[in-house]
């Protein structure tokens, strides 16, 4: 037998028994937390067990199928599938990004510690934000046992990732896009989308990952710009494909033909925030304009406005965080709930979707007046979002943050021409990073349950860029 041969025993036998550790101790931890907390319930969770015109489909659908199959044994049987998919996202993710993105090109020899330690620190980056979560965030939810649709989104997160990655650096002999690739990729991000409205992030993630494929896979500019072409009308598409699969979903369950009611009331809340009573006359519907009224005096009197935040503009968004719900319940919703009691329209969906529409309304008519105010409490916010993602808010983890991101930025582009799939994998973390922080500012407050997504690629990044530069200089000092 050669030595080669040998070696290659010795090494598949040393990756299987890494691998089969990584399962068994992912299984203990997810199912662990199970047996340990069983499956908690919090605010949320009755709005997905009902299936609340509210809430995007794909989370209460699932809850849904559990109940038609283990009937009031249901939460338990769910949290079963959700610690599952956990164990199986995760195992997925972490030998993904060990095998095609920190070790893919490098021939590994004697460096089997090594390896076990980038494992373990891969895994740590994946459990830190279901063991931070019901730990220190305000929450304090548990995110892969509890009813709640992170217990779905964050594992679809870890999966779209992966196929993300696939679609960037896989190519077929010939060099060209892999279909199959680009088809996984989009489905999960829709799925994602109809899981948690933020991760409509992923959907526009997904089209400037396949738009950049398209660009540097072979082919003449006239076949490039034609993939270009049907990639932006599959994005476009699927905006009005995501709704009409919510109408659908709300129609058969609800009885009405809807869209999610919640959209417009969240984003005025953030709109509201920074209005003045002023803007009021600007409203020529008189109706409209004495319910503006009606809901910005709560506000005001409440001292909810951005007039008693401070005088800067970190002190305003900084402000908002804290006021958003407030203005969103208190102000907004009730307001909107009393109003429409008062008029005869007891029935829920009736006065959520009149809440809607009259949302839409103000938001086009206050919006302009405000937008500049608006404009820096989303960018701050979705700062804020990014520092969050990676460390908690505080001074000098600002300072860390910064020298943190220039970091991967600085070696994703010194790794772009040289090993393109780390490149990628970096463009990808900082791209839904990014996304992630202030596609959610845009409408809600950046909290850490929003926030874990970015934790998990932000950290796997630095570590299989740390990882390469050692195995290199391992390399060179080989040869």
């Amino acid at each position: 037998m050669s030595n080669n041969t040998q070696q290659n025993k010795v090494d598949n036998k040393s990756r299987r028994s890494l691998y089969i550790s990584l399962f068994c101790f992912l299984s203990i931890f997810f199912f662990g937390m199970l047996i340990l907390r069983g499956v908690p319930l919090y605010n949320d969770s009755k709005q997905y067990m009902d299936m609340h015109v509210h809430r995007e489909p794909v989370y209460p659908l699932f809850l849904w199928i559990t109940r038609m199959i283990a009937g009031e044994h249901s939460l338990i049987f769910a949290g079963i599938l959700q610690c599952a998919l956990a164990v199986y996202a995760s195992f997925r993710f972490i030998t993904y990004v060990l095998d095609n993105v920190c070790l893919k090109y490098i021939v590994v020899k004697k460096m089997s510690l090594i390896k076990w330690i980038i494992v373990l620190a891969l895994t740590l980056t994946v459990i830190t934000p279901y063991i931070i979560t019901p730990l220190m965030s305000a929450t304090h939810v548990m995110l892969a046992t509890g009813i709640l649709s992170e217990a779905l989104a964050v594992p679809l997160f870890l999966l779209f990732v992966v196929s993300l990655h696939k679609l960037l650096v896989d190519r077929t002999d010939e060099g060209a896009v892999i279909i199959r690739h680009i088809a996984f990729s989009f489905i999960i991000s829709l799925l994602l989308s109809l899981t948690r409205s933020q991760m409509i992030v992923t959907l526009i993630a997904w089209s400037i990952a396949a738009m950049v494929s398209a660009i540097t896979a072979t082919g003449n500019m006239k076949s490039k710009a034609y993939k270009l072409v049907i990639i932006m009308l599959i994005f476009i598409v699927s905006l009005p494909l995501r709704t009409t699969v919510t109408k659908t979903y709300n129609f058969i369950f609800n009885g009405r033909y809807v869209d999610n009611v919640y959209s417009n009331v969240t984003m005025l809340s953030n709109i509201f925030y920074v209005t003045d009573r002023e803007s009021g006359e600007l409203i020529e519907d008189e109706d409209l304009r004495t319910i503006f009224y009606r809901l910005y005096d709560v506000m005001d009197e409440n001292e909810w406005s951005y007039k008693y935040a401070g005088d800067t503009a970190t002190d305003r968004a900084i402000y908002l965080e804290d006021m958003h719900d407030m203005i969103k319940f208190d102000v907004i919703e009730a307001g909107f709930r009393d109003i429409m009691n008062e008029r005869g329209m007891p029935e829920y969906i009736d006065y959520n979707l009149k809440a809607e529409e009259y949302s839409g309304r103000l938001i086009k008519i206050l919006w302009p007046r405000c937008f500049g105010k608006w404009l820096a409490d989303w960018f701050i916010m979705g700062c804020r979002g990014v520092v969050r993602s990676i460390a908690v808010i505080h001074p000098v983890m600002f300072i860390y943050s910064l020298l943190a991101m220039v970091y991967l930025v600085f070696a994703m582009a010194v790794s772009f021409k040289r090993e393109a799939n780390l490149a990628a994998y970096a463009f990808i973390a900082l791209l839904l990073l990014m996304g992630n922080a202030f596609g959610t500012s845009f409408t809600i407050m950046c909290l850490s349950r929003y926030m874990i997504y970015g934790f998990i690629l932000f950290y796997s990044a630095i570590i299989v860029l740390f990882a390469r530069m050692i195995y290199n200089r391992h390399d060179e000092k080989q040869k």
